[in-house]
């Protein structure tokens, strides 16, 4: 089979089915959902915390461009960007500068082909945001910071199933759910920010 956008060459695959609705679009499912993304960053631009929502933008855009080429320059736009709203979101509750995470997107450069240094860094970062938000949080911003860990939760299982299980969930599109829960994880750690 030709694909529209060349061979895939991430790595990083995915379970649902390659170019079945679109001769245009490799993951259909996946490249529409992560318009969650911008949708929810778009709802922070006009906020104190509006180069967040900025790079929440620049996710969508990666996440839709790599679902919908499964080329490797769109796998390191997504990974990037993830990089880049989890380090500006570790900036923004240190209060400090964000050249931290300069060599931690460099480093990214010199091994993007190792799927496992990103996964490692973004862990790292997702674990460290989650236990700094209930620690600086109270009210009703900390019910905010565990919607982010319960979706966010919710959604790593959507994540490891369709890495791990495909065979068994692959009509169910868990990886378009890894990008709806989330997101909505996302905003709702966005808005005990604000």
């Amino acid at each position: 089979m030709e694909y529209f956008w060349g061979p895939e060459d991430t790595s990083v695959h995915f379970c649902e089915d390659k170019y079945i609705n679109s001769p245009w679009i490799a993951e259909y499912f996946n490249t529409l959902t992560s318009i969650c993304y911008i949708i929810v960053g778009i709802y922070f631009l006009n906020s104190s915390i509006s180069p967040l929502g900025q790079s929440l933008i620049l996710v969508g855009i990666g996440a839709f461009v790599l679902h919908m080429t499964l080329r490797v320059y769109a796998q390191m736009l997504d990974e990037i960007s993830m990089l880049v709203l989890s380090c500006d979101a570790v900036s923004h509750i240190r209060k400090s500068s964000r050249w931290w995470s300069v060599p931690i997107i460099g480093l990214y450069f010199a091994l993007h082909e190792y799927f496992v240094y990103f996964f490692i860094v973004f862990t790292m970062t997702q674990i460290y945001i989650a236990h700094n938000g209930l620690q600086i949080t109270h009210g009703r911003k900390r019910w905010f910071i565990i919607g982010y860990i319960t979706f966010f939760s919710i959604g790593t299982v959507c994540w490891l199933l369709d890495q791990f299980a495909c065979e068994y969930v692959q009509e169910y599109q868990m990886h378009a759910f890894w990008h709806i829960f989330t997101s909505m994880g996302i905003g709702s750690g966005l808005m005990a920010l604000i």
